[in-house]
């Protein structure tokens, strides 16, 4: 069925086979007009406004052709009922359009009783024309039914797309600015398909392209497609076969099939006689006019061409299956330019077919309200008429609409009367065509006043210094137009708000720079006259206590509020808790607080069971209650020692580090932790080591031997800081223990992680005045180098140094002294052997350079008192001073301060 629904179309074939070769067949050739009135009982409607005939209608006919028209046609009325039941004689009303009579009064025609269908032919004058046509459909009637109901979709189609195109156009030319949103409704309203990427292209070039291609917009209605424009296209003998490979044709699958229908096309052209060939006409609609578009300019010669119009369809009426586009939207009835949004039903919005529309408000609790009583009348609703009660609605009230395709709906056509206040339903009436239709249901909000609150927890919330948000209670915020703040005598602000529901409104108060006291909203309504004014009270920020919480066993309780720093002391059972760090997290403060006496009693079942509340003084005197949450116990364990250890198979680290909380980073750090709550350690038990600035974790635990047990309570931690967590790790690190449940328990510090270079050679001159040369991978992590613990004379290392030697001072005692870049307060001892240089130092080659902040004297030991003289001294070895013999050629005088002036201090080298 599927299949024959899609080709039956092209059985139209056969009134086009005789379409002359490579015609042009858009549909754009002006063609004749006739002019249609159809007369139902007392009530006359003009053929705009018809979308169905019934037998008994009597229809006024009128070819309405030039004055100076020298071609005499033939109008023929003809109908039809059915596609095997041929319609008798005195179905076919032959009309002579030229005669005077014709011209002036037109024709009356009655629509027989059985009839289905209608179709109007316009022959040129001919000897035999009438017969000729008569049989023709005689002949084949069911390519004719087929053709009627074809023409009748191609020109609902066409009416639609002319409708979308007149939209578009008239915006174009009025409001640029609001194309997009008007073509999307307009499309929307009208089932037109919407090239979105037109909206990509400069303004000048948006409305050019939504009207191109326009044999593609049209989308399928109520499952039908128009394909007359299809059947039209291309040349008689390549149509079939194009159509085969279009989305209507089945992308080539029925190709086979549609081959067949070519065929029979084929023999039917064969049997057309040599004066007539058919061409189908679409039928536009406007007002009383059908106004016909052609495909192909009308041949007068044989075979001379036969014009074939459809109808509207006889039968039952079909009413429009309109719907609201989002039936959960409750607009506001008061708000200007309200549009009522629908579609479903596009001949709605493109025709004049649905007249008389009324929006029938039904008044709470009132008695039922009939359907409205039969009108006639063609004219649509005055524009200026305004609404009003309707009498034959009992309880309710009536408002004209029209149905505005560019704005996406129904629309007033003039202002409301007074509605009563809440929600209202309106029921869309009306008729269409000779019927009283009833269409969908739309839900409106009447605006009222007095109703607006400002929701209870937010009654004190307004605090100076800073911008608050209120939640204003009531109904109808789709109805508010406005808000304005007022404070004191500062001129009206515009608030912006938000309405997430009906009944509620988010509205900004920007309280920057307000001081304390009363200010006003001023809310603004559709149709109310005046705005309803909120009173409300701005206030100095003060502390806002939420709750204080303590796990048992600690002795640090945590509050949550807000201006916690207002918190001047907190009293709980007698104990007292002095306020520490406060901190900020996410909308709260958060202030811990340390007890001044035992919390034990505290966490004893009996306490934790009953409820508990906390005095809190503030810095002002206030004192306010607080409620107490008992959490459960933290882990809690103390560091009972830590140490490093150093891989045995490495050079030993010639530091010796000044600090026992200086951890060198690539040591193995060890730890044991004594566990204090619960008693014993268990064994799903972690420990968290981190940064102090938290640059850096890693947990520890019994499962992955990080951790090991020592006994029941005491485990040692164990972990390698490079492996885990690379060369760039330095810095405080701390540990805490987590229970199996994942609570936290407080940091203990761990030490500090260093980094030291690669220190691999010592080399030093006998004389003590020259200085020693350095050399060490990573120089830049040392941040001095000095002879002595005080780093008097220290030569500075700048951070951006990239050399692997440096000199520095003679080291005295044999040891040198550093300050490292990751431990800057500690002094570090360097013990290194002294490699000596036999010849003076020649001068520092290109790559060593000695910091300016190291141009100091470096003084020379001063010589013993009884034993070997100054100048025979000789450059310390290894970790003590060492002294030899003078020998003529290796002694080196002491140098004298009255002769010698000091030397420079050395230059770190790159």
């Amino acid at each position: 069925m599927g299949i024959m629904r899609r080709c039956l179309p092209l059985l139209l074939g056969f009134l086009l086979s005789a379409i002359p070769l490579h015609a042009d067949n858009s549909f754009d050739l002006a063609g004749p007009k006739v002019d249609v009135h159809v007369k139902r009982g007392d009530l006359t409607l003009p053929i705009s406004r018809v979308p169905n005939l019934m037998p008994g209608d009597r229809l006024w006919i009128h070819p309405d052709l030039p004055e100076n028209q020298t071609n005499h046609f033939v109008l023929v009325v003809a109908f039809l009922r059915g596609i095997t039941n041929l319609p008798p004689n005195d179905w076919f009303t032959r009309v002579e359009t030229w005669t005077k009579e014709v011209r002036t009064e037109g024709v009356f025609v009655n629509v027989p009783a059985d009839a289905q269908q209608a179709l109007i032919f316009l022959a040129p004058e001919t000897g035999g024309d009438f017969s000729t046509l008569r049989k023709a459909v005689h002949d084949r009637p069911g390519v004719f039914v087929r053709a009627a109901q074809d023409l009748q979709a191609a020109s609902a189609d066409r009416v639609r797309l002319d409708a979308y195109l007149t939209d578009v156009k008239e915006t174009s030319q009025t409001d640029e600015k609001a194309l997009k949103e008007r073509a999307q409704l307009s499309a929307r309203s009208l089932g037109i398909r919407l090239d979105n990427q037109c909206f990509d292209r400069p303004t000048d070039q948006q409305a050019p392209c939504l009207v191109s291609h326009t044999d593609g917009l049209v989308l399928d209605d109520a499952g039908t497609q128009g394909m007359v424009t299809q059947l039209a296209n291309g040349t008689a003998g390549d149509l079939m076969n194009q159509i085969s490979y279009s989305q209507a044709g089945g992308y080539g699958m029925y190709s086979a099939y549609i081959g067949a229908i070519v065929d029979v096309a084929r023999i039917f052209s064969s049997l057309h006689t040599a004066h007539f060939q058919y061409i189908p006409a679409l039928a536009l609609p406007d007002k009383d006019t059908l106004n016909l578009r052609l495909s192909v300019p009308p041949s007068f010669r044989d075979p001379k061409s036969v014009v074939v119009m459809a109808l509207p369809p006889i039968g039952p009426v079909k009413f429009p299956v309109l719907r609201p586009s989002n039936p959960a939207d409750v607009p506001c009835a008061q708000k200007p330019e309200l549009v009522l949004a629908a579609e479903g039903a596009p001949l709605v919005f493109a025709t004049g077919m649905a007249r008389d529309l009324k929006l029938h408000i039904a008044v709470p609790n009132s008695a039922s309200v009939p359907p409205p009583a039969k009108n006639g009348g063609d004219a649509k609703p005055d524009v200026k008429d305004s609404p009003k009660e309707n009498p034959n609605a009992p309880g309710g009230i009536d408002i004209p609409v029209i149905a505005d395709s560019d704005r996406g709906g129904l629309v007033p056509t003039g202002p409301l009367p007074k509605l009563p206040p809440g929600e209202l339903t309106a029921a869309l009436r009306g008729k269409w065509g000779f019927d009283d239709w009833e269409g969908p249901h739309f839900h409106l909000f009447s605006s009222s006043q007095g109703k607006w609150s400002v929701e209870t927890a937010d009654r004190s919330a307004l605090v100076v210094g800073r911008a608050d948000t209120l939640h204003i209670l009531g109904e109808g915020s789709q109805c508010v137009a406005g808000i304005s703040f007022l404070s004191g005598s500062e001129a009206p602000k515009t608030l912006s708000f938000k309405a997430p529901s009906s009944g509620l409104l988010e509205v900004s108060v920007p309280l920057e720079e307000a001081v304390p006291g009363p200010i006003q909203l001023e809310i603004r309504q559709y149709g109310a006259a005046q705005p309803e004014t909120l009173t409300l009270n701005a206030y100095a920020e003060a502390a806002s206590l939420d709750r204080l919480t303590l796990s048992a066993g600690d002795r640090l309780a945590i509050l949550k509020g807000k201006r916690l720093d207002e918190v001047a002391k907190i009293t709980l059972e007698g104990i007292a808790f002095t306020p520490a760090a406060l901190t900020r997290v996410e909308n709260f403060d958060q202030l811990a607080a340390h007890a001044e006496g035992d919390t034990s009693r505290l966490t004893a079942p009996a306490a934790a069971a009953k409820p508990l509340s906390a005095k809190v003084q503030l810095r002002d005197g206030r004192e306010v209650k607080v409620p107490v949450t008992i959490e459960p116990p933290r882990p809690q364990v103390s560091l009972l020692n830590k140490g490093t250890q150093e891989d045995v198979n490495a050079a030993p680290v010639p530091v010796h580090f000044g600090s026992a909380d200086d951890l060198p980073l690539n040591a193995k750090l060890v730890f044991f932790l004594k566990s204090e709550s619960p008693r014993s350690f268990p064994r799903k038990q972690s420990v968290e080591v981190a940064a102090v600035d938290g640059s850096f974790h890693t947990t520890l635990s019994i499962a992955d031997g990080t951790l090991m047990l020592e006994d029941a309570r005491t485990a040692l931690g164990a972990i390698a800081p490079l492996d885990k967590f690379g060369p760039s790790a330095f810095g405080p690190v701390h540990a805490r223990a987590v229970s199996p449940d994942g609570v936290p328990g407080d940091w203990i510090p761990l030490g500090t992680l260093v980094r030291i270079p690669e220190f691999k050679e010592l080399r030093c001159p006998r004389s003590l005045a020259r200085p020693c040369t350095l050399t060490a991978s990573n120089l830049f992590l040392v941040e001095a180098v000095g002879s002595s613990p005080e780093m008097g004379n220290a030569v500075e290392i700048p951070a951006d140094f990239t050399g692997s030697q440096i000199a520095v001072p003679h080291p005295l005692n044999g040891s040198l002294y550093l300050r490292l870049r990751d431990d800057p307060e500690t002094v570090q001892t360097l013990n290194l052997p002294v490699t000596p240089i036999q010849a003076p130092p020649v001068a520092p080659s290109a790559s060593v350079q000695v910091p300016a902040s190291a141009q100091t004297a470096t003084p020379a030991p001063a010589p013993p008192a009884t034993t070997t003289p100054p100048q025979s001294s000789a450059p310390p070895q290894d970790s003590a001073p060492q002294t030899s013999s003078p020998t003529p050629d290796t002694a080196s005088p002491a140098p004298s301060p009255a002769t010698n002036p000091a030397p420079a201090a050395p230059k770190p080298q790159e």
